[in-house]
Parts: C-alpha cells; structure tokens; sequence
C-alpha cells in the first residue's frame, strides 16, 4: 500500500470532482507538482507548499497549507471546491450535485471596488419603500424597476455595479 501525500489527497479530490480538468504531475526539486487545468488554461497548481490559484475572475492568488490553521485535506479539498465555485468553475459536491456560487452579503465589510470605502456600498431598494426602511443598508433607486438595474451602490463615490462585481474585492494597497 502506497502513502499519498497530503497534496496528492487535496489534488485527487478537486479532479474527482471537477469535470472536464486534466491533470499533469511533475516532480521538481524532487517532490510532485500537480497541475490542474481546464480547456487549456491553468487552474490550480498544488505543491508540498500549497496551491496557487489561477481564476479568472479574481486573478492569481496563492494559499500554503501551513497557513491553514485545522482540518485534513478532505476539508481543504472542500475549501478549494468551493472558492472555485464561487468563482465560477462548475464543480460538483462530495454527493454528485453542482456547488452553487455563495451568496453575496453586502455589509459593513464589503470594499468599493472604484474608491476602496469598506462599508460604503448599500443595495438599491427600488419601488416605493416604507418610510422606515432600513438607511443603513440601503439606497434608493427610484420606483422603476428594469431588467439589469443596478443592485448596489457606494454612497462615497456613487459608484453603482452588480453584486457579483465585489465578490472577490479587497482592500486595495494605497500607493
């Protein structure tokens, strides 16, 4: 019987359940490197340090496993699947069924991503709301509801976007 590796767990996870990837193991500096990609393009690339992350939408990001404070590779397997949904790769659960994307909550800690305010986006209420409606979390919008109306908006820079848009933003380093 053959050890597997952490990583070779966390990587034969994500493949189970990722369909469409391909996968090509190398060795570099003597320890295996798995690459994990789909139609052609990097995905995930997993060493004995961690993963590195090659989403679309969020751009390349990297996570090294002793950064990873409890659980086995199961769970970060899990983590891993799920960040991947979140960004829009269609990857299944444990039980066959396709992850869908986590729900986006707009709050105190969601960042602009045109004027870097946390806390300064609220969604847009549309119609006509009760006069006790909640100013803290949101905007109104005027009582014209339209098909792709903006849902949120930065009441610093009055930026106004999708909420998808701020999923994956950060607080950006000022210069």
């Amino acid at each position: 019987m053959q050890i597997q590796s952490s990583e070779e767990v966390v990587c034969q996870i994500i493949m189970n359940r990722f369909p469409n990837a391909h996968l090509k193991e190398t060795v570099v500096d003597g320890s295996k490197v798995f690459l994990i990609s789909q139609l052609r393009n990097k995905v995930i690339m997993i060493d004995r340090i961690g993963a590195e992350f090659h989403f679309p939408t969020r751009g390349q990001s990297r996570m090294r496993w002793s950064d990873i404070l409890e659980g086995g590779p199961v769970q970060v397997a899990d983590m891993i699947l799920r960040d991947m949904a979140d960004a829009g790769f269609q990857v299944l659960s444990e039980h066959g069924k396709l992850i869908e994307k986590s729900q986006i909550r707009i709050g105190k800690f969601t960042f602009c991503p045109k004027c870097n305010e946390m806390g300064k986006v609220k969604e847009i209420l549309y119609g006509m709301p009760s006069e006790d409606y909640n100013q803290d979390k949101y905007v109104l919008g005027g009582c014209c509801i339209e098909e792709n109306d903006p849902e949120i908006k930065c009441t610093v820079c009055e930026w106004v976007g999708m909420k998808e848009e701020v999923r994956f933003t950060k607080r950006k380093s000022v210069k």
